[in-house]
């Protein structure tokens, strides 16, 4: 069988994120990955919007999943933030705020045809639950779609043969995950026969969210407003996979042909008329302009005599045939045009909704919507939560469509009274520390950034950290740090310390024999009073962001993290968790040690080694993202002289474990992910460092083999060639793989990985390499690239353009059992034309079955070849053959966009330098074709 490998790696990278954070940690709050094993959220968000909340992650490099926040708050219920006012609003999602109503009325096929209101749920989503609880194992349609502009212009059907379908025998029609209407383009059809677009004036804008499935040259409705007499407006599909809108009034008849579309995949159409002009915008590009044409008003009483005026979904009662085969989900109507920022809005509320690509959100409309944190998460496994139920009191993640940030990081921000989150503290005994990652914008009043303890008068207060005057309390306005003892002492700075307004790090420790000590951004801060004892223990509460202790106490500041230790950290401890957060939030430190190559670069999951002195080290790394550090402590060993340090960080290991490229000539593979390594060696004497790669620490489940063929590789730039560092001494421990090597034979800023030259022996276990699908020359070429196979039969190459049909396409033979790479092809001659997806499935020989993820294609028919050169690249290439003012969009393999622009001639020359090794995706769109092309980037 294939072990876990490529696909597998995805799942566990989350899990290895910021080892030195989590040292001791009793309680942490972040906004990215603080500690390894935490496999729960980041923070609970309610939006303004309508009070609902949700639950936000992190992304697989650990950082908070800033794109699921942002399709929570701004995508969600878009005609709220817009400033133009809609006619008809046809959605299976909520899409207003002041619409209380329910979505859909279904009919059951059940015995009775029984009918039923589904609404949707707290967070906007159709209510999938109810509708399923309701239909059962029957089938379902629809006898209403409400309109939720409030204007009710309900959309209906009384024909149970013409109601489209959203249940088939009990499985709920979906596409990207997302419920759908099935129309089966045959008589399927919902209308309303009180909407007149058309005499309202000659500047409508049309919106549709659909996957048409047809492949025929008929006119397909998808929205059509006529009159029997001949006015009408319609957004269709047309021959030729074509599609268009057309204005008809009684003296004028116009249309416009678009771009064409694929088929089985989304089409995000907008088609915008003024008096002269017709614009038509798929997935929000722009695909056709039609100028110069007359649209006036059209006259509903002539010629047809008052003829009654019908808006129908899915059909154009204009001739017959013209029925919509496919799935639709939306329908915006407006009888203006809408600006571009809200047309823009709109379009990329849908992209983001339903998972398809869409355009770059450039200009927020005019009331996008802002989110508060409800809860801040405990990683600690502690689960000491802190929370906030009063909405006036939760600190802000979203203002006004934009995510507060610290620096460049999501941050909460605290407005000052009375917003806080408050966690519950169990008893503690002393020492303990408090870390926190924060920005006061340089004017922040009097308050505390965070709080341990009791919020009353009393004997014992608490510690904390946060600002006010240089008479020590919290209660006048002032700029000190302030490490606090209350009610047994203040502890004011002296002198007093003006923050900045950049963001900074901060640290108080409270020492076992009584003493506090604060750093700010590595730099001791002298306190008065910091020595008088506080007691044997803790009691109260966590207050992050500020409290009330008979004046209210509430600070002006943006936290990215708070971490509370149960220990006094030592200086070494202290030295490489503020390096680790300066690091990632480009924080500048007294104490660094560690400085990423470049902005943006190996600064995530920092980690190392180090000395303060004789009884101040650490020497070992505990939790790695798959490499770390050991040292001993003989005389011959590194750590000699009090400021050795070794440290190491990396960049999100978002590409396959495996790679083939930049070996020196005895190595076959190496580990893709490398770490880059800063050494201060302070009298230059050298010494023993193990570096151990760990195997299930990067996600392995296997153990290394043997120790004989594996090699410690380096190089000094990230497109150069690595080669073996010499002199290093082998052994396999458990599942590490471990080099002992003298420092002098280690480069500083230098780039580090593990290498095998032997794949029988010494595995480096990854097994499906990669696994690749690419549509050229009307031919889909299938490849997979395997390593260590054991009792592999066959595999199977299936495709689907739903995601739960799926077509077996051929078998291929494995190769039993070994641990070569082994290089896999297969062609599909008779691909489907638009987006298709293809997936691998392997089985062994006892018959038992691994099925891995899909990969899309999208096959077009291309008028022009586009060609990419050189490829692979350093990330520097030409596409040539491009039109002018075609859409030019890379994306990486988790399908987010890295890189657009627009063309300016047939020669494009773009650099992609700045991104990661890996395979990309390189779409072109102009205004008849789309070229979809793979890059690869290397160094």
């Amino acid at each position: 069988m294939i072990k876990k490998g490529y696909f597998f790696l995805f799942m566990v990278l989350c899990l290895i994120c910021s080892a030195q954070v989590s040292n001791n940690a009793v309680a942490a709050y972040g906004t990215r990955k603080l500690i390894p094993a935490y496999l729960g959220n980041a923070l609970q968000v309610l939006r303004t919007c309508d009070n609902a909340t949700a639950n936000i992650g992190f992304t697989s490099c650990g950082n908070l999943d800033t794109t699921a926040l942002k399709t929570f708050v701004l995508a969600s219920n878009p005609l709220s933030a817009m400033s133009t006012t809609v006619d008809v609003v046809y959605s299976l999602r909520k899409m207003s705020c002041l619409y209380v109503g329910s979505a859909i009325r279904v009919r059951s096929s059940a015995a009775g045809t029984p009918t039923m209101d589904i609404g949707f749920t707290s967070a906007g989503d159709l209510d999938t639950a109810t509708l399923k609880t309701f239909v059962g194992a029957n089938s379902a349609y629809i006898t209403t779609w409400y309109d939720q502009s409030l204007n009710a212009y309900h959309a209906t059907q009384t024909i149970t043969a013409s109601q489209p379908r959203i249940i088939n025998a009990g499985v709920i029609d979906r596409q990207n995950g997302r419920p759908a209407f099935s129309f089966d383009g045959v008589d399927d059809f919902l209308q309303n026969n009180t909407y007149s677009l058309l005499s309202n004036g000659p500047t409508p804008t049309w919106n549709s969210v659909v996957v048409p499935l047809s492949t025929n040259n008929a006119y397909m409705a998808i929205v059509c407003w006529r009159n029997a007499g001949g006015i009408e407006n319609a957004l269709e599909l047309g021959p030729n996979s074509n599609w268009n809108t057309s204005w008809w009034s009684n003296t004028n008849y116009n249309l416009t042909n678009g771009l064409s579309i694929g088929y089985s995949s989304f089409q995000i159409l907008t088609s915008l008329y003024n008096a002269t002009s017709n614009q038509l915008y798929v997935n929000g590009a722009l695909s056709y302009s039609n100028t110069g044409q007359s649209n006036s008003i059209a006259i509903v009483t002539n010629p047809s005599n008052s003829a009654t005026t019908y808006l129908l979904i899915g059909n154009d009662n204009c001739c017959a045939g013209r029925f919509l085969k496919g799935y639709l989900f939306e329908i915006v109507l407006s009888s203006i045009n809408l600006s571009t920022t809200n047309r823009q809005f709109l379009e990329w509320s849908q992209a983001q909704y339903y998972g398809v690509t869409g355009p770059v959100l450039a200009t927020l409309p005019a009331s996008p919507a802002s989110a508060s944190v409800t809860t801040w998460y405990d990683q600690s496994g502690g689960t000491k939560n802190a929370t906030q139920t009063i909405s006036i009191n939760q600190p802000r993640i979203i203002n006004a469509g934009v995510i507060d940030k610290n620096g460049l990081i999501p941050a909460l921000n605290f407005a000052g009274f009375p917003q806080n989150l408050v966690a519950p503290l169990s008893t503690s005994a002393y020492p303990l520390s408090i870390s926190i990652l924060a920005n006061t914008g340089g004017n922040s009043s009097n308050g505390a950034f965070i709080k341990l303890g009791t919020s009353t008068n009393g004997t014992q207060g608490g510690i904390g950290i946060g600002i006010g005057n240089s008479g020590g309390t919290f209660d006048a306005s002032g700029t000190s740090v302030i490490g606090l003892k209350e009610w047994v002492a203040w502890c004011p700075s002296s002198p007093n310390v003006t923050y900045s307004s950049n963001p900074f790090t901060s640290t108080t420790i409270q020492q076992s024999a009584g003493g506090l000590t604060t750093y700010l951004n590595g730099t001791n801060i002298p306190l008065t009073g910091s020595s008088t004892a506080v007691g044997a223990n803790l009691t109260g509460n966590l207050f992050i962001g500020g409290y009330t202790n008979t004046t209210n106490r509430f600070a002006v500041v943006k936290e990215s993290e708070v971490v509370i230790f149960s220990s006094a950290l030592n200086t070494t401890q202290r030295t490489l968790l503020e390096t680790n957060q300066a690091a990632y939030n480009a924080v500048t430190i007294s104490n660094n040690k560690y400085t990423p190559p470049g902005a943006g670069s190996y600064q995530l999951y920092v980690n190392g080694v180090g000395r303060e002195s004789a009884t101040d080290s650490v020497a070992g790394t505990k939790i790695t993202t798959g490499m770390g550090f050991s040292i001993g402590q003989a005389a011959t060993d590194f750590l000699k002289d009090n400021g050795d340090y070794v440290t190491i960080g990396m960049n999100c290991p978002v590409t396959p474990s495996l790679s083939l490229l930049n070996l020196p000539g005895t190595v076959v593979q190496r580990w893709n992910n490398d770490w880059y390594l800063n050494k201060t060696d302070v009298n230059t004497n050298n010494g023993t460092l193990k570096f151990f790669f760990d195997f299930s620490d990067y996600g392995f489940s296997g153990v290394p083999g043997a120790a004989a063929n594996y090699v410690l590789l380096a190089r000094n730039s990230v497109a150069s060639t690595f080669s073996i560092v010499p002199s290093t001494t082998v052994s396999v421990v458990s599942d590490r793989i471990l080099f002992a090597v003298d420092a002098a034979n280690i480069l500083n800023n230098a780039y580090y990985t593990v290498g095998t030259t032997n794949t029988l022996t010494s595995v480096l276990p990854i097994e499906l390499v990669s696994f690749d699908a690419l549509c050229e020359n009307d031919k889909v070429s299938v490849q997979w690239v395997v390593a260590t196979q054991i009792n592999n039969r066959y595999f199977s190459i299936e495709r689907t353009v739903n995601g739960s049909t799926y077509e077996l396409l051929a078998t291929v033979n494995g190769a039993g059992t070994t641990k070569q790479i082994r290089n896999y092809s297969f062609v599909d001659n008779a691909p489907l034309k638009g987006i298709s997806y293809y997936r691998l499935k392997q089985t062994d020989g006892d018959g038992s079955e691994k099925t891995y993820k899909l990969v899309q294609v999208n096959c077009h028919d291309q008028a022009a070849q586009i060609t990419i050169y050189p490829n692979p690249s350093g990330g520097a290439f030409t596409l040539e053959g491009v039109a002018l003012n075609a859409f030019i969009t890379v994306y990486n393999t988790l399908g987010l966009m890295v890189h657009s622009q627009k063309a300016d001639s047939s020669l494009q020359q773009i650099d992609l330098s700045y991104l990661p090794v890996g395979v990309y995706v390189i779409r072109v769109v102009d205004a008849h074709n789309e070229t979809v092309q793979k890059l690869v980037i290397q160094r």
